[in-house]
């Protein structure tokens, strides 16, 4: 009878795990191979130039002081602290700053994100995330030095650089890990644009275009995160079940019992299972409004045998309401910019949201909260403007922008001024 019983259960356990596939398939692809970008035509990459000075940086960086170190790795949460010491930082990597904007100046930004056949894919992407983050904490200290010493400009190309330095990640591999660290590099860019336009200093026309057309997320962000999650997921499962763990330890040791662990085969593919159907239900739900209701209602149940699902749910989470917030202050920015070009185009600022021609922002984006439009308030005198979403309680907190020492805030927004017109 034991022996039926398990034929049955590995019987079930891969009837489970095809029809998994087949539903998953029909989503997106499963290999993560098909998820990689090509390379551009090699004259167009500035990735050795990118690389070169992001490894200058972090060699340069060993050589730092304890605050020095802190102060880099903080400063486009909070601001230098310190601005000689930041000027310091920067005048002695001089070089690598010049190559980092060199290579991020080309047309196209390629970080080879090519994978041979055996080599996990982690172990291909780590070491190129940690270049991505050491070069977009570079770039906002050069931004926040240019915004403090009325250079705005500088400033806003500098956050260009870091909003094209995400998306060239993104493009490249869009994964759960990925997009985490191009959801980062983008809110640096944000807040550096953020501190360049607050204070009404006048910006070149195409300056801002070029930001306005750099920061945000596609609308599928979201959801082509999650594909490439489940094939990471799906991968590693296969792994486990088919050449790694099980085959391994089943060949015998001390502490382990081969035929014992063949056994519970049928276990690790009903938990494969559950881990693509979860990851199915995400991405059906990943880009939707309002994005808070997706990410704490409708949700399927966990199934007995979906340890992996269990442990993952709570980063798939996390990683939802950091993807819905990055966008909320993205979009944020790119209103303000567009306000700012309708304040050049008409003279004034527009009375309402509506009354913003269509050519400064065809996309007209919604806070991702709620699914309605921004809240926007015109200054009485015409001088700057309040325009913010509600953020993750989706209570209008009256534009609360004060930020805490986790970087949050109540709303999710831009309190910007305006330069006079004409000027």
């Amino acid at each position: 009878m034991p022996v039926l019983l398990w034929l049955r259960y590995d019987w079930q356990s891969k009837k489970d795990l095809s029809d998994a596939i087949a539903e998953s398939e029909a989503l997106g692809p499963l290999d993560f191979r098909k998820l990689l970008a090509p390379a551009p035509p090699a004259p167009e990459n500035g990735y050795e130039e990118a690389r070169k000075a992001t490894l200058l940086l972090r060699y340069s960086k060993e050589k730092m002081t304890e605050e020095e170190r802190t102060l880099l790795a903080d400063v486009w949460e909070s601001g230098p602290g310190e601005r000689e010491n930041v000027r310091r930082i920067v005048e002695a990597n001089r070089q690598a700053l010049d190559d980092l904007r060199r290579g991020l100046d080309r047309p196209h930004i390629h970080f080879s994100m090519t994978v041979p056949e055996k080599k996990p894919l982690l172990e291909m992407l780590l070491p190129h995330i940690g270049e991505f983050r050491e070069a977009g904490r570079f770039l906002s200290l050069c931004a926040f030095l240019e915004a403090e010493s009325g250079d705005p400009s500088g400033a806003v190309e500098d956050a260009v650089r870091i909003a094209r330095l995400g998306r060239s990640l993104r493009e490249d591999a869009t994964f759960l890990i990925s997009g985490l660290i191009s959801v980062d590099l983008n809110r640096m860019a944000c807040k550096a644009a953020d501190r360049a336009l607050s204070g009404g200093l006048t910006v070149d026309g195409e300056c801002l275009r070029r930001l306005l057309s750099s920061v945000g997320f596609a609308p599928d962000f979201g959801r082509r995160c999650l594909i490439g999650e489940r094939a990471m997921g799906h991968d590693a499962c296969r792994w486990i079940l088919e050449t790694g763990l099980v085959k391994d330890i089943s060949r015998g040791s001390d502490s382990y019992d081969g035929p014992a662990l063949f056994l519970v085969r049928p276990y690790f593919r009903q938990d494969n299972a559950a881990y693509l159907r979860m990851l199915n239900e995400d991405i059906r739900n990943a880009d939707k409004a309002p994005a808070l209701s997706e990410m704490s209602g409708h949700r399927p149940p966990l199934e007995s045998a979906g340890i992996l699902s269990a442990m993952l749910r709570p980063a798939h989470e996390k990683a939802r309401m950091e993807f819905a917030k990055a966008r909320a202050f993205a979009d944020a920015i790119r209103w303000g910019i567009a306000l700012r070009l309708a304040h050049e185009k008409i003279g004034s600022l527009p009375s309402t949201l509506d009354e913003v021609p269509a050519e400064c922002i065809p996309d007209r984006p919604l806070d991702p909260f709620t699914g309605k439009p921004f809240v926007y308030k015109p200054d009485a005198d015409g001088g700057g403007f309040l325009l913010y979403g509600v953020g993750p309680d989706r209570k209008d907190d009256g534009g609360a922008l004060k930020y805490d020492a986790k970087g949050e805030s109540p709303d999710i927004g831009i309190r910007w001024k305006l330069p006079p017109a004409g000027k």
